[in-house]
């Protein structure tokens, strides 16, 4: 198997450059398939601007095309993943199904030093901001660690024994070196990354990575169609790890509230029926484990504070916004988290009791 200034502040910086695959590049990648006529083939401007998408439509129905980005693009590792997906669709879970080369039944193709894949395309949308949507997507985290506890692989994945903390300080460390005035909300958001860490540690979890997660669990990798998850995409970060993380990094990414284009108008709550309804529909599959009701709150804020710095370009920048902004609004969410996370673990206990209700009770801290 073979992503006009106002005074006193930073203007918004521009967006990061988005890679594109040439023609050439496309039809060298597509003569290694057997796909009978390619009727036409467009971009699709989604996801990481570093992984470059194309959508071919041809005899053999829609297809994504996508060429991994560099983080992403070890064969090993991609042989791991690709791995995964295959044992999910072969128990019927849905993940878009790759399609293998002409001559080799190949998932990737390597060319030039790239990677790439090609997918059949799945027609529908992604999760939206609505408490069902997060109890189905909920559901179908907990179907995919249940499928993937049998997961054997010839393909080791790479494991990174750094802890949490340890990844988050060094982010920042680099962080800081290459935008000084950002050591204020740094020091905010490290303190609050090791305050989370040592409340775990506190609960004496066992975080060894001894199952198989997907790593990237958000609403534009969940597809849904007529009320149901009809595609679980983007595996670039399936790993082992521990899927109670994955189940807070996924709570983190369906709740969070932006309001706006500006970080400085952003609520600083989650959405917290998203939060209960998923919650919900993942102890209504697969029961989460003694203790996590205490523990989700603080792996949803290591998570915030890890998925932030490291959200940072090399060069300083936050995307299409001004990093200081974006920062101090993601330290005022795990401000709110920490402060909370005693009445936000209560809530969850009932929301499990309840036996999978999609959480429109009083949220803690209103």
């Amino acid at each position: 198997m073979e992503r006009p200034a106002q005074p006193g502040r930073p203007a918004d910086p521009a967006p990061i450059e988005r890679e594109h695959m040439t023609a050439p590049e496309i039809a060298r990648v597509l003569k290694r398939y057997e796909l009978g006529k390619v009727h036409s083939i467009r971009e699709l401007r989604a996801g990481d601007p570093g992984a470059p998408k194309a959508i071919i439509e041809s005899a053999r129905g829609a297809l994504l095309l996508k060429r991994r980005a560099r983080a992403c693009d070890d064969p090993y590792l991609v042989a791991f993943q690709h791995g995964l997906q295959l044992w999910l669709e072969s128990g019927g879970y849905p993940v878009a199904p790759l399609l293998g080369t002409r001559e080799e039944n190949n998932s990737m193709v390597q060319e030039d030093g790239r990677v790439y894949e090609l997918f059949k395309y799945v027609h529908a949308s992604p999760a939206d901001d609505t408490p069902e949507h997060a109890r189905l997507a909920g559901e179908a985290l907990a179907r995919l660690h249940e499928r993937s506890a049998g997961y054997q692989s010839g393909w080791s994945a790479p494991e990174d024994r750094s802890t949490s903390l340890e990844r988050v300080q060094r982010r920042i460390a680099r962080l800081e070196s290459v935008r000084p005035d950002l050591q204020r909300v740094c020091a905010r958001l490290g303190a609050l990354g090791a305050w989370a860490h040592h409340a775990i540690e506190r609960l004496g979890r066992d975080r060894s990575a001894s199952w198989v997660i997907h790593g990237d669990w958000h609403p534009g990798n969940t597809l849904v169609r007529a009320g149901r998850v009809v595609g679980v995409i983007d595996f670039d970060a399936a790993r082992r790890g521990d899927p109670l993380s994955d189940l807070a990094q996924g709570l983190v990414q369906f709740s969070l509230r932006k309001g706006g284009s500006d970080p400085d108008a952003w609520p600083d709550t989650p959405d917290l029926r998203r939060v209960s309804g998923m919650f919900a529909g993942y102890a209504s599959v697969r029961a989460p484990g003694p203790g996590a009701e205490a523990a989700i709150p603080l792996l949803m804020l290591e998570s915030l504070v890890k998925e932030a710095v490291g959200g940072i370009d090399p060069s300083g920048g936050a995307g299409r916004r001004e990093a200081g902004a974006f920062l101090t609004a993601i330290a005022r969410k795990g401000e709110w988290l920490q402060e909370h996370a005693g009445e936000l673990s209560r809530s969850l206990a009932q929301r499990g009791e309840a036996g999978g209700s999609s959480g429109d009770g009083a949220p803690p801290g209103r």
